[in-house]
Parts: C-alpha cells; sequence; structure tokens
C-alpha cells in the first residue's frame, strides 16, 4: 500500500516542543493554585470583563446539538434529566495567531 505524504506543516507529536512553549509549560508548572488564580494572562471569563477585550466570539454551537452530542458520547439523555441546554459561544483568543 502506498504511503500519502504529509503536508509540510504537519505536526509531529514525538517532536520537541519548541523553547516558548517548554518555558510557559514551566514557568506555570511551578505556580500553586493560588497564584494561578490571580494570573492575569489566563483567560477566566468569571473573574473580570477586561479579559473579554482578549477574546473574539467566531461563532455559537447550538444547545440541541450540545445535548445529542452529550448523548452519543457518554449516553447521558439530557433530554430525560429536562435540562435546559443554551446555544454556546465558541471564542478565539487575539493573542493566539491562526
Amino acid at each position: 500500500m502506498a504511503s500519502q505524504a504529509e503536508p509540510q506543516n504537519a505536526l509531529d507529536p514525538r517532536e520537541r516542543p519548541p523553547e516558548s512553549i517548554l518555558a510557559f509549560y514551566k514557568q506555570y508548572r511551578k505556580l500553586n493554585l493560588a497564584a494561578i488564580d490571580l494570573d492575569p494572562n489566563i483567560i477566566d471569563l468569571s473573574r473580570n470583563t477586561q479579559q473579554s477585550s482578549k477574546l473574539i466570539i467566531v461563532r455559537y454551537v447550538n444547545g440541541d446539538t450540545l445535548k445529542e452530542s452529550c448523548t452519543v458520547f457518554d449516553g447521558y439523555n439530557a433530554d430525560s434529566a429536562n435540562v435546559p441546554c443554551a446555544d454556546l459561544p465558541i471564542y478565539e483568543c487575539k493573542c493566539i495567531p491562526g
């Protein structure tokens, strides 16, 4: 069977991450939960509204679609539990290119 050539920009999960990602990981790995909660670079919309300026809503996922997905994924029947499911926003972070 002939193998297909991978695109040039394909990601390799075995490849060493860039140094910037490693530094980021090391920085947050050492923090305790209280320090993480106070870090202004971690987006948490429940903290304040200033962080919402870092995000863009790109679309919404229909609530009925979410119910169906939950049912298929783990067998949970949201309709039988009478759980309301509103449309949910999908965000994109302005600080992360692409």
